[in-house]
């Protein structure tokens, strides 16, 4: 500040992302006055944001699956991009789109992306795995509502298999029969001695043609205590 003129002056380059506000107290005294002097007064000063800062993507490349089957419309995968610009300026508000895909099959855009949103979603019917196993998106972020500054990643799309068979569920060796009935001995008691046994395991029966799942669990033997 000049002292005489009151005049207020930048000294330095100002980054409104370092910081956004300064404040700053002055006062006027009286010329030729024994130190008389007005309270002190607050000045604000406010940084004005520029598009300076491109967005960024929180990933350099995405990798996502989507099912042969997967219909139109079905969400694939989201990308995300920030900006270090002041928030809900024009200056941050970034735009997403598709720069290029390959292959372009079975039509030019298998995908979309969500402007607004980063959502990729299946854009074509019938994907073919055979034909197309893969494909690589390459995705831009621009700010200023997609008409500035700009950051590319890329999306690399595998196309899975259907799963047109039901999963099957083996019985493992040690799995437990619900049916099967539970044989229960008491606990013998501590050291090695000869005793009378006092519990007999009536007889099992199983049915023929029993069709499993193999091994199938006829009883379970078990001591009443751990």
């Amino acid at each position: 500040m000049e002292r005489n003129t009151g005049n207020l002056y930048v000294t330095q380059e100002l980054d409104r992302e370092e910081q956004a506000e300064y404040r700053i107290w002055a006062h006027a005294v009286a010329e030729g006055s024994a130190g008389n002097a007005e309270d002190p007064m607050e000045i604000i000063i406010k940084v004005i944001d520029q598009n300076d800062n491109s967005p960024v993507f929180n990933q350099s490349t995405y990798e996502a699956e989507v099912p042969e089957a997967s219909p139109k419309g079905f969400e694939v995968i989201q990308v995300e991009a920030t900006d270090a610009d002041e928030p809900n300026n024009d200056n941050s508000a970034i735009r997403y789109r598709i720069m290029r895909e390959e292959p372009q099959g079975p039509s030019p855009s298998v995908f979309a992306v969500h402007p607004f949103t980063g959502v990729i979603t299946v854009n074509a019917e019938a994907l073919d795995r055979g034909k197309h196993p893969q494909y690589t998106l390459l995705v831009e972020a621009a700010d200023f509502a997609g008409e500035g500054l700009a950051a590319q990643a890329k999306v690399l799309i595998t196309v899975s298999a259907n799963d047109d068979n039901p999963p099957v569920i083996s019985q493992p060796a040690d799995a437990v029969n619900p049916e099967a009935p539970v044989l229960l001995f008491p606990q013998s008691s501590g050291g090695l001695k000869r005793r009378k046994r006092d519990w007999v395991i009536p007889p099992l029966s199983v049915s023929e043609n029993q069709r499993g799942p193999y091994p199938y669990q006829l009883n379970q033997v078990r001591r009443t205590e751990p």
